[in-house]
């Protein structure tokens, strides 16, 4: 899903930043992380970038993250992103503001201490569910959806994550 949010301020008037909320390179630690320059336009964008989902074990992402995050931060047109601020000095500098998304809870391997781990290496939005069971809930392709239940909603979703916030293939190659 992506859209532009306007710039409301009381300075000259900016284009509006890009949101990209879902983007996905090839899950490998060697892909092309250049391939999000794609997203640089004047106003700046922010690209939420996928790095995992229910094949993908917690070593999985945080290799995959590892790598991505460094190649980031050696990219000029790129600057990754922990905050709203950092999304709007990008946003100033006309760059690309990156962050990371998990398109489901599997990548837990069913730890919620894993929530705080994600969140340090940039990952700020997770899906519980979505297309494959896993301990928070069914998926939409699984062939009975049973939803997000009680029991496995709690068990991966609490009330307050120690983040602070509320609650198809695995990588082949290393670089």
């Amino acid at each position: 899903m992506m859209r532009t949010v306007p710039n409301e301020s009381s300075g000259p008037r900016r284009p509006p930043l890009l949101w990209e909320q879902h983007c996905c390179l090839p899950l490998e630690r060697c892909a092309d992380v250049g391939e999000l320059a794609r997203y640089r336009r004047p106003g700046g964008s922010f690209v939420s970038v996928n790095v995992g989902y229910v094949p993908h074990s917690a070593e999985d992402v945080t290799g995959l993250i590892a790598s991505w995050r460094q190649r980031i931060a050696a990219d000029e047109r790129l600057r990754l992103a922990a905050s709203v601020d950092d999304v709007e000095a990008a946003g100033r500098a006309g760059d690309v503001a990156v962050a990371f998304d998990l398109e489901d809870s599997g990548p837990l391997d069913g730890q919620l201490d894993q929530v705080r781990h994600f969140y340090d290496l940039g990952v700020r939005t997770m899906l519980p569910s979505y297309n494959n069971r896993n301990a928070a809930g069914g998926g939409c392709l699984d062939e009975v959806d049973e939803g997000l239940t009680a029991n496995r909603a709690r068990s991966c979703s609490p009330t307050a994550t120690p983040a602070g916030g509320r609650s198809t293939s695995r990588p082949r190659k290393v670089c």
